[in-house]
């Protein structure tokens, strides 16, 4: 598929093997992986799995933002943690966007999920699908987080974009042969 670009989402322009009729002027939501990396340019070539149709109700701008958000997300706990149905999933920042897609995520896979952000957002978490919510501000977060997750035997995977100030406290709530998964931007790495 072609589609015309200067975000991840747009109308499809031309179509291979005459299949016009089934997407031409359809709004659609695409991305690239490597080495196609990228999406600024004017016409790019995709191949059809990467392609999805925008959703009624759904803007351009919305589904051009979720690609940072979900497919950040999706690398995280499907391609790097490889993540599986029945394990305990600790989503720390869930209230972030990052982490939303990953509470989403965890429960498309039938985990378990415990996810951490401010006490103003505990009651998104549980609205996003988490099945526990604590607050990471509190200065017992993760003891609260060891509580919750001690009849399921720890946590099977922690997914991670805070960063320093709650690392060494994740790393003791993990099960052996745990699965960590994290993206940061800290200097201090």
């Amino acid at each position: 598929m072609f589609l015309t670009q200067t975000c991840p989402a747009g109308y499809v322009k031309h179509a291979p093997d005459g299949r016009e009729y089934d997407c031409l002027k359809r709004t659609i939501w695409g991305f690239q992986t490597g080495p196609l990396w990228g999406a600024f340019s004017e016409i790019t070539h995709l191949p059809e799995v990467n392609v999805a149709k925008i959703p009624d109700g759904v803007s351009y701008d919305e589904a051009a933002a979720s690609s940072m958000t979900l497919l950040t997300s999706w690398h995280m706990l499907v391609g790097r943690a490889k993540i599986r149905p029945g394990q305990v999933v600790l989503i720390m920042g869930g209230g972030s966007g990052v982490g939303s897609f990953g509470i989403q995520i965890a429960k498309l896979y039938n985990c378990t999920v415990i996810s951490t952000a401010s006490g103003d957002k505990l009651d998104k978490l549980k609205q996003l699908g988490a099945d526990y919510a604590v607050d990471h501000r509190k200065e017992d977060w993760s003891k609260q987080v060891r509580d919750i997750a001690k009849p399921y035997g720890g946590i099977d995977i922690s997914f991670d974009h805070i960063g320093q100030t709650h690392w060494n406290a994740q790393l003791t709530l993990l099960k052996y042969r745990w699965n960590t998964c994290f993206m940061w931007s800290n200097n201090w790495i």
